[in-house]
């Protein structure tokens, strides 16, 4: 994601101890192989030090948890010959035997300077307990499964503590990440690395160390656009690493905990920033950067449900911008008492105007007191600070905040390819394209929901509906309404390699769009208008939450099965094909519709079988309304734009 760049402004740099006023956050940070010199080591320390956070990387290659706790039976320059990023050696001598790696690491350098945060990366060669975990819980022994979980939580833990006696202003545990099918590694299965991430964030609940969950979903989707993403199966390409780095450095950024550092603020600084002030803009702030405390109460959508709760202003909950919402509004993280609330939030852009308005007068008036307790400047050191700390809200001339780059440029024209939907031109597209179409996909999201959010976030379903058939084009029409289908009705179902049963709805659509044109539909008719239609495909209707998941952006769903079964559907065999071609209705297990007696199809795809006992999730009919398959009006349907 790309924002337009906004210079931090001098007076919220006192605030947050930026480089360029000589105030440094003092970093450590420790790894195993994935932290060796790597490029996600060096993105991350990159990152990190755009943000005043000065960071020494030392790892060792094949290291567990257990080997940074255990008191080293050599020196620890001897047991720990690589130190990564940036330095090349260590400072001085680390002698000592009587402490552990971590203590050791903690301890070293000046004794006046007290490391501000710590940054742990570990847990791909901590595999043998998630992976026995996970096989003697199946296996029906859960005694000997939490005995070898136990043993883990307790190093995971006792790191932390010792991390603790040097009590830093921050922690963060970034857990292992994804793996492509690539290469060796195969026993740190994607499985095995979820469990891993699960167990460390189990372990670290209620400590002042926070998790950085390595398999986050949208992090895997970022990996995919990029076709295979290891070397070997467990080491990152540098384009993935860079993308992990840059995703690792935003999670320790954006903590939950205040680093020491941010206290660093000296009233001796306060007057060369007041001064170099006069000559900078409140536009040059960057909203995404602060806590914005709530002056009234808001009303936010959640991203992941997509559900709209209200937050009562008081002093204690705050939001924190993270980018344009698709549609209108933004992104936010929301924080009550301190404490960030799961997930991600979409809100009204007043709501961000009034708590910047509200961050920036109490800056001016920080400023202003510590400029004069300094007694560096006299009591008329920028009176004008004093004068804009009283001034109303439509003098701050915030209207920029509103003018971040969104997630995908929206191209609403219906005459235009959406980014990535050139791929479409070709019919059928080709499987070397997928990266393309999950591009195209999410400029489809971008555009139908340009516009189309209320004040709370929420999208307006006519409106998003109406926008599919008047900002894209047929191809992208019959597309969106195939990939839309396919996740809302059985996304699921990709996660289990059945892709032939997300073809069979495919083969649905296709199937009605024929039936339509025989019984007379006039043209244009397209997938599209035969997912629409009313009170057929269940996802689509308006009490059902899988619309909003599927079509809203902040969502982040992963079409990747969706797409790969869209590459799949043209050239799949069908049997038998005279049934095949007739499929006009579906249902799962659990229901039972009027039509239920209809005959029906026992298909098999790609010599999959799509219905038999404990095979699907779904039942597949034809000839329900009958011999000329599916007969609803053309007058019911959803009406175009």
């Amino acid at each position: 994601m790309f924002f337009k760049k906004l210079t931090t402004g001098s007076v919220l740099a006192l605030s947050l101890g930026l480089i360029s006023h000589g105030v440094f956050a003092e970093c450590l940070q420790i790894g195993d192989s994935q932290s060796t010199g790597t490029t996600f080591t060096k993105t991350l320390n990159q990152s990190l030090s755009t943000h005043g956070w000065k960071t020494n990387t030392f790892s060792k290659v094949g290291s567990r948890t257990l080997d940074w706790i255990k008191v080293p039976s050599t020196p620890l320059e001897e047991r720990f010959p690589i130190v990564s990023y940036p330095n090349s050696k260590l400072d001085k001598p680390l002698p000592r035997q009587d402490k552990s790696w971590i203590q050791q690491l903690l301890g070293h350098g000046s004794a006046d300077k007290k490391l501000d945060c710590v940054v742990v990366q570990l847990g791909d060669n901590d595999y043998d307990y998630a992976k026995k975990y996970i096989e003697l819980t199946k296996a029906g022994e859960p005694s000997k499964a939490q005995a070898f979980k136990e043993q883990y939580l307790k190093q995971v833990k006792m790191l932390v503590e010792q991390i603790g006696e040097q009590n830093p202003g921050r922690c963060s545990w970034i857990g292992p990440t994804w793996r492509d099918q690539n290469g060796g590694y195969k026993h740190v299965s994607n499985d095995v690395k979820i469990m891993i991430n699960a167990l460390q964030k189990e372990a670290l609940a209620g400590t002042k160390c926070e998790h950085v969950d390595g398999t986050d979903p949208t992090l895997k989707a970022e990996f995919d656009k990029l076709g295979s993403f290891t070397k070997d199966g467990l080491h990152l390409t540098n384009e993935a690493a860079e993308k992990w780095g840059q995703f690792a450095a935003n999670a320790v950024v954006n903590g939950t905990v205040t680093p020491v550092f941010e206290a660093k603020k000296r009233s001796a600084d306060a007057a060369p920033l007041v001064k170099d002030f006069k000559q900078k803009n409140l536009k040059e702030i960057d909203v995404r950067d602060y806590k914005l405390p709530l002056t009234n109460s808001i009303k936010v959508m959640s991203t992941k449900t997509g559900r709209t709760s209200t937050l009562n202003a008081n002093r204690n909950s705050a939001i924190q911008v993270l980018g344009k919402a698709p549609g209108g509004g933004y992104r936010v993280r929301v924080f009550k008492n301190g404490v960030l609330l799961p997930g991600e939030f979409v809100t009204a852009a007043s709501n961000v105007k009034r708590g910047v308005n509200w961050y920036m007068l109490n800056q001016f008036e920080e400023v202003a007191r510590e400029t004069n307790s300094a007694g560096t400047a006299g009591p008329t050191v920028c009176p004008e600070c004093v004068a804009m700390a009283s001034q109303r809200q439509a003098d701050y001339n915030l209207e920029d905040v509103s003018d971040l780059t969104s997630d995908a440029p929206v191209v609403s024209s219906p005459g235009e390819w959406k980014p990535g939907c050139e791929a479409l031109a070709q019919n059928p597209p080709k499987a070397e394209d997928k990266s393309k179409l999950m591009q195209c996909i999410r400029s489809i999201q971008n555009a139908i929901v340009a516009g189309n959010r209320d004040g709370n976030g929420a999208l307006n379903r006519k409106k998003v509906f109406d926008s599919m058939f008047s900002r894209l084009k047929p191809e992208e029409q019959k597309f969106a309404a195939m990939i839309f289908t396919v996740q809302g009705e059985v996304g699921w179902m990709g996660d289990h390699g059945r892709y032939h049963e997300m073809m069979a709805v495919m083969k649905v659509l296709e199937n009605r769009v024929s039936m339509a044109k025989q019984r007379g539909w006039s043209e244009p008719v397209n997938e599209l208008d035969i997912a629409l239609h009313p009170i057929e495909f269940s996802m689509y209707n308006a009490n059902d939450p899988n619309w909003r998941k599927v079509l809203d952006p902040v969502r982040r769903e992963n079409f990747s099965n969706a797409i790969e079964s869209f590459l799949r559907f043209p050239s799949a065999k069908f049997e038998p094909a005279n049934i095949a071609n007739r499929i006009s209705h579906y249902h799962t297990n659990g229901v039972s519709p009027a039509w239920r007696n209809s005959p029906k199809a026992n298909l098999v795809i790609d010599n999959n079988p799509v219905v038999g006992a404990g095979r699907t999730k779904h039942l597949f009919y034809y000839n329900v309304d009958g011999n000329v398959g599916w007969s609803r009006r053309q007058s019911s349907r959803y009406k175009r734009a």
